[in-house]
């Protein structure tokens, strides 16, 4: 994930692999089953290539970043405001190396919620059915006071944070009914966890964790 989804070996690579199967296929057309930055990859795809998505008979995306992540938004913001807190030198070491980090994981820019490269990516089209599965995780706040089996105390069910820990849940609801197929599948789970966080969040709705449920692979199963 170290690149954006313009890169020649991702977006372009895509257009011919979808051609390449459409044509083994024959009268056949092609489901694409994509999770977190791979559904910005099909997308891409349909950009440079419109045509494709007559070769196309479902989409599935599952925790797609399609406004792009909070998470990364943040964590680059965060990571300038430290750089821009320390004193000279220290401050321009810390700010080159955050630029060429940057640099490298160009993905990381592109990713930040409502950046130029998410907002050039095109919608899904219209005569494409688009299932699009997004997580959103509910904490636990443990109050130390009754027994509990996990916290030593009991877990009192928060508000659900709107969010798989990497991505909203609004930035990844964005599906498109076709003919009975496609729409969009919010999972709702607790953790027992008092805070959702990124990347280490134990819950089954989590970014990652949405790979591994039962309940997503069923559905994408039912949806194919």
């Amino acid at each position: 994930k170290r690149k954006w989804v313009t890169d020649p070996s991702i977006g372009a690579k895509l257009v011919t692999e979808i051609n390449c199967e459409a044509a083994s296929a024959k009268n056949h057309k092609i489901i694409i089953v994509s999770h977190s930055m791979g559904g910005d990859a099909v997308l891409e795809a349909l950009r440079e290539d419109p045509s494709i998505a007559s070769k196309l008979g479902n989409i599935i995306t599952i925790g797609t970043p399609n406004q792009g992540s909070e998470f990364a938004k943040v964590g680059i913001n965060v990571a300038k405001l430290y750089c821009a807190t320390q004193l000279w030198p220290v401050n321009s070491y810390c700010t080159a190396g955050v630029k060429s980090l940057l640099e490298a994981y160009s993905a990381l820019p592109a990713l930040a919620a409502d950046s130029q490269q998410v907002k050039s990516l095109p919608s899904w089209p219209s005569n494409v059915p688009v299932l699009a599965v997004a997580g959103n995780i509910r904490p636990r706040f443990a109050i130390p006071v009754l027994p509990d089996p996990v916290w030593g105390s009991v877990g009192i069910p928060g508000p659900y944070s709107g969010t798989d820990g990497m991505v909203t849940t609004s930035s990844a609801l964005h599906g498109n009914k076709v003919n009975g197929l496609g729409g969009t599948f919010e999972y709702r789970c607790n953790t027992v966890f008092p805070v959702v966080l990124p990347i280490v969040t134990p819950a089954d709705c989590e970014h990652n964790a949405l790979l591994k449920s039962k309940t997503v692979k069923n559905l994408v199963a039912a949806e194919v």
